[in-house]
Protein backbone atom coordinates (compact mmCIF):
# COMPACT_ATOMS: atom_id res chain seq x y z
CA UNK A 1 0.00 0.00 0.00
CA UNK A 2 1.36 3.33 -1.07
CA UNK A 3 1.39 6.36 1.83
CA UNK A 4 -0.49 9.18 0.16
CA UNK A 5 0.27 12.75 0.74
CA UNK A 6 -1.89 15.45 2.61
CA UNK A 7 -1.54 19.09 0.60
CA UNK A 8 -3.35 21.89 1.98
CA UNK A 9 -6.12 23.32 -0.50
CA UNK A 10 -6.65 27.50 -0.75
CA UNK A 11 -9.38 26.95 2.01
CA UNK A 12 -7.52 25.07 4.61
CA UNK A 13 -9.16 21.60 4.07
CA UNK A 14 -6.27 18.61 3.28
CA UNK A 15 -6.67 17.24 0.08
CA UNK A 16 -5.07 13.93 -0.72
CA UNK A 17 -2.68 13.51 -3.73
CA UNK A 18 -3.01 10.12 -6.21
CA UNK A 19 0.84 8.76 -6.27
CA UNK A 20 1.19 9.47 -10.19
CA UNK A 21 0.46 5.94 -11.92
CA UNK A 22 3.04 4.42 -14.41
CA UNK A 23 2.04 3.30 -17.71
CA UNK A 24 3.49 0.99 -20.00
CA UNK A 25 4.76 2.29 -23.13
CA UNK A 26 6.86 -0.80 -24.82
CA UNK A 27 7.05 -4.31 -24.48
CA UNK A 28 9.14 -6.28 -27.28
CA UNK A 29 10.19 -9.95 -26.89
CA UNK A 30 13.56 -10.56 -28.73
CA UNK A 31 14.00 -13.56 -31.21
CA UNK A 32 17.78 -13.08 -31.86
CA UNK A 33 20.45 -11.72 -30.20
CA UNK A 34 24.06 -10.59 -31.54
CA UNK A 35 26.65 -10.34 -28.93
CA UNK A 36 30.57 -8.63 -30.17
CA UNK A 37 33.78 -8.57 -28.11
CA UNK A 38 36.17 -6.81 -30.34
CA UNK A 39 35.79 -8.11 -33.27
CA UNK A 40 34.45 -11.30 -32.39
CA UNK A 41 30.35 -11.70 -33.29
CA UNK A 42 28.45 -14.60 -32.29
CA UNK A 43 24.38 -14.30 -33.12
CA UNK A 44 21.89 -16.72 -32.41
CA UNK A 45 18.49 -17.23 -32.10
CA UNK A 46 16.45 -16.87 -28.85
CA UNK A 47 14.47 -19.99 -27.60
CA UNK A 48 10.87 -18.96 -25.76
CA UNK A 49 12.32 -19.36 -22.05
CA UNK A 50 15.40 -16.60 -23.09
CA UNK A 51 12.85 -14.62 -24.97
CA UNK A 52 11.16 -14.04 -22.29
CA UNK A 53 13.76 -13.40 -19.78
CA UNK A 54 15.16 -10.69 -21.85
CA UNK A 55 11.91 -8.78 -22.13
CA UNK A 56 12.41 -5.85 -23.08
CA UNK A 57 10.29 -2.96 -21.29
CA UNK A 58 9.63 1.02 -21.29
CA UNK A 59 7.55 2.42 -19.23
CA UNK A 60 6.38 6.18 -18.21
CA UNK A 61 5.65 7.91 -15.38
CA UNK A 62 4.88 11.91 -14.89
CA UNK A 63 6.20 12.33 -18.62
CA UNK A 64 9.43 10.65 -18.22
CA UNK A 65 10.41 7.38 -19.95
CA UNK A 66 12.05 4.45 -18.17
CA UNK A 67 13.80 1.18 -19.38
CA UNK A 68 11.90 -0.87 -17.05
CA UNK A 69 14.00 -3.73 -17.76
CA UNK A 70 17.39 -2.42 -17.67
CA UNK A 71 17.57 -1.13 -13.82
CA UNK A 72 14.72 1.20 -14.92
CA UNK A 73 17.16 3.92 -16.53
CA UNK A 74 15.99 7.15 -17.63
CA UNK A 75 15.30 7.21 -21.29
CA UNK A 76 14.85 9.85 -24.36
CA UNK A 77 12.50 9.31 -26.87
CA UNK A 78 13.17 11.20 -29.90
CA UNK A 79 10.91 10.09 -33.31
CA UNK A 80 13.10 9.60 -36.47
CA UNK A 81 10.92 9.02 -39.71
CA UNK A 82 9.12 5.38 -39.51
CA UNK A 83 11.26 4.56 -36.01
CA UNK A 84 11.03 5.93 -32.54
CA UNK A 85 14.13 5.56 -30.43
CA UNK A 86 14.56 6.06 -26.45
CA UNK A 87 17.92 6.16 -25.55
CA UNK A 88 19.59 5.80 -22.15
CA UNK A 89 21.04 9.38 -20.75
CA UNK A 90 24.02 7.44 -19.47
CA UNK A 91 24.67 6.57 -22.83
CA UNK A 92 24.78 2.87 -22.44
CA UNK A 93 21.99 1.77 -24.96
CA UNK A 94 19.18 2.80 -26.80
CA UNK A 95 15.70 0.85 -28.17
CA UNK A 96 14.46 1.41 -31.69
CA UNK A 97 11.14 0.54 -32.32
CA UNK A 98 9.20 0.39 -35.68
CA UNK A 99 5.47 0.67 -34.79
CA UNK A 100 4.31 1.22 -38.12
CA UNK A 101 5.93 -1.99 -39.65
CA UNK A 102 3.89 -4.34 -38.08
CA UNK A 103 4.23 -7.11 -40.71
CA UNK A 104 8.14 -7.19 -40.48
CA UNK A 105 9.48 -10.53 -38.77
CA UNK A 106 11.79 -8.30 -36.66
CA UNK A 107 10.80 -4.57 -35.42
CA UNK A 108 12.46 -3.35 -32.88
CA UNK A 109 15.95 -3.49 -31.45
CA UNK A 110 17.43 -3.19 -28.16
CA UNK A 111 21.38 -2.22 -28.30
CA UNK A 112 23.31 -2.21 -24.77
CA UNK A 113 27.04 -2.08 -24.45
CA UNK A 114 29.65 -2.05 -21.67
CA UNK A 115 33.19 -0.93 -22.94
CA UNK A 116 34.06 -2.67 -26.23
CA UNK A 117 31.43 -5.37 -25.22
CA UNK A 118 28.05 -4.86 -26.86
CA UNK A 119 24.46 -6.89 -27.24
CA UNK A 120 22.09 -6.58 -29.60
CA UNK A 121 18.41 -8.68 -29.67
CA UNK A 122 15.98 -8.09 -32.38
CA UNK A 123 12.96 -9.08 -31.82
CA UNK A 124 8.75 -8.35 -32.27
CA UNK A 125 6.77 -5.73 -30.62
CA UNK A 126 4.06 -7.07 -28.46
CA UNK A 127 2.82 -3.81 -27.05
CA UNK A 128 3.51 -0.03 -28.19
CA UNK A 129 1.39 2.82 -26.78
CA UNK A 130 2.57 6.37 -28.09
Amino acid sequence: MTRARFLTSTVGFPLLAQPTPTSMVFVGFPLHRSMNLLGNNETTMLEKQESDEYVCMITRKNGKHYWSSRDRQELIKNISGDFVIFTALDGRGYVKIAPTMKELALNYMEHLHDKLFTITYWGKISVYRA
